[in-house]
């Protein structure tokens, strides 16, 4: 027990590196929230877990929005491969218990809200509560069933080792491959499987047949047999991967040609982007909706889900990572204030623009829209009235249709400012992930405001001098300056990434001490 605690404690020492800052950005996400309801997105169904061994028991799919977790094509590892991974879990040596524990907690961590223990785990239980998506821990089950197939490989070559090759052994065999290949059909529709579970039956008893026969006639003394056996296990296997490459109706996959080709509406926009895009990842919904080639095909041309980052194009939304808190009452509102607040300056839209008195730019055959805003404000921009606000008084004024905020502040803190009205100028001098250079020219005491996400880990110098970081707006950056020109940067230094650093750098550092000091008994 003590062995285990030292070696979780030194993998989170290692790792430390990658598992503080993401424990930051967990936190700072809106799945720290109560009311985070998505754990359960695209959960694996019951016959997806069954077609790991049993091709086609899984079909037909349910809809997209269905049981069946929809970004998994195909499933299908192999009859022999996970019945030697069962084989070596049973019969294995002892070290590879954690791997067959694994197998099991991970595929029950897999099918999400069809496995009550495991919908209530992650649900209930951090850190588990900030993921969606449960299907994706069959990753890690898939990988434990692949190091357990290996060792079932070997346990069998032990047992080919005690026993010589058998006529009467391969004869049974063949007999009832042949009986299981014919009666199983009928069995299977004794059961409530899905339609094609029928058809991908066969499969199952044949190639178990094949690995039994194999066993029972290999030739080959008795030191050699035992490597034969594994041999030929490991070339039947192979033998089935390509045979279900092959045979099997899945995968279905997108020709990589229609995702390498330049976006149609990446050049119907500025080359040199200051403003940002709205995207509608979702677009109407589809409930016949499948994993079209089609959407796939076309989502450069839509900038779905994220391939607005390969034209090099900031959104307002973005997919699939931990979403900022604000994420749903501020990113995702829906509301015209907000895009005009956040720079806001081209639409794209799997319909017709969403707005009246946005002007049509190019649309295309399959319904999408790109059109252009002239109301939006810049990316930053300055104010000289500053008000201390509440979330909730904050949210009511960004999403107020008069847009108070294009000349008041609504701070989450720092101090109020009354000053009148002027005209400042703010130009973008360098930009980055994690930097952005701005040069200010300031008509008065005035809050300069950065439409980017206000996130632990920015810092802020004003003429060089540290300066300190307010949130505005419900979710953006702000900092106070005087009057004047000014130069302002923003950094990204996260101090999470710091401290992980330096601890996992400790623990390597110890590994490598350890090894040295093992070495050195060793030679002695």
């Amino acid at each position: 027990m003590f062995r285990v605690a030292a070696a979780f404690g030194g993998a989170v020492v290692l790792s430390a590196v990658v598992l503080f800052p993401a424990a930051e950005f967990a936190q700072q996400s809106m799945r720290a929230q109560s009311a985070w309801s998505e754990q359960l997105s695209w959960s694996m169904s019951w016959p997806q877990v069954l077609s790991v061994f049993w091709p086609l028991a899984d079909s037909p799919r349910d809809t997209y929005w269905g049981q069946d977790q929809w970004f998994i094509i195909t499933l299908f590892m192999g009859t022999l491969p996970c019945v030697l991974a069962v084989v070596g879990g049973f019969w294995g040596p002892r070290r590879i218990e954690p791997f067959a524990l694994g197998a099991v907690l991970l595929a029950c961590l897999s099918l999400g809200r069809h496995f009550p223990p495991a919908a209530w785990l992650l649900q209930s239980i951090p850190p588990f509560t900030f993921f969606r998506y449960p299907a994706k821990y069959f990753v890690g089950a898939a990988f434990c069933l692949a190091v357990l197939s290996a060792f079932g490989v070997d346990v069998l070559g032990r047992l080919a080792w005690k026993r010589r090759p058998s006529g009467l052994l391969a004869a049974a065999a063949i007999t009832g491959t042949v009986l299981a290949v014919a009666t199983i059909g009928w069995a299977v529709r004794q059961l409530p499987m899905r339609a094609s579970a029928e058809a991908g039956a066969p499969w199952v008893p044949f190639w178990l047949g094949l690995a039994l026969i194999l066993i029972a006639l290999l030739p080959g003394a008795r030191g050699t047999r035992p490597r034969r056996v594994r041999a030929g296990l490991a070339s039947l296997v192979i033998m089935e991967l390509v045979a279900a490459q092959f045979l099997l109706s899945e995968p279905r996959y997108t020709p990589s040609a229609p995702l390498e080709r330049p976006s149609a509406l990446r050049p119907l926009l500025p080359e040199v982007f200051e403003g940002r895009i709205s995207v509608d990842i979702e677009g109407p919904e589809d409930p016949t909706r499948t994993q079209s080639k089609d959407g796939i095909e076309r989502s450069l041309d839509r900038f779905t889900p994220n391939r607005f980052v390969e034209a090099r194009l900031p959104a307002l939304e973005g997919y699939g990572a931990p979403e900022p808190r604000y994420t749903t009452r501020f990113h995702q509102a829906g509301e015209r204030s907000v895009y005009d607040l956040t720079g806001v300056t081209h639409y794209v839209r799997r319909g017709p623009p969403p707005f009246e008195d946005l002007e049509l730019l190019h649309q295309a055959e399959d319904g999408t829209t790109l059109s252009r805003s002239r109301t939006a404000l810049p990316r930053a921009f300055l104010v000289q009235q500053a008000r201390l606000a509440s979330d909730e008084e904050a949210l009511e004024a960004v999403i107020d249709a008069d847009q108070p905020f294009r000349n008041i502040a609504f701070l989450a803190t720092g101090e109020p400012l009354d000053k009148p009205r002027c005209q400042g100028h703010v130009e973008t001098r360098s930009r980055g992930a994690r930097h952005l250079e701005l040069a200010v020219e300031a008509c008065d005491d005035s809050y300069l405001i950065v439409s980017d996400s206000h996130y632990p880990g920015w810092h802020a110098t004003l003429d060089g001098q540290e300066a300190v970081i307010h949130r505005a707006n419900v979710s953006l950056r702000a900092v106070r300056v005087a009057q004047g020109p000014h130069t302002v940067r923003f950094e990204y230094r996260p101090l999470s990434f710091r401290i992980g650093l330096a601890l996992s750098l400790v623990g390597w550092l110890g590994l490598v001490v350890v090894a040295l000091r093992r070495d050195k008994r060793g030679a002695r």
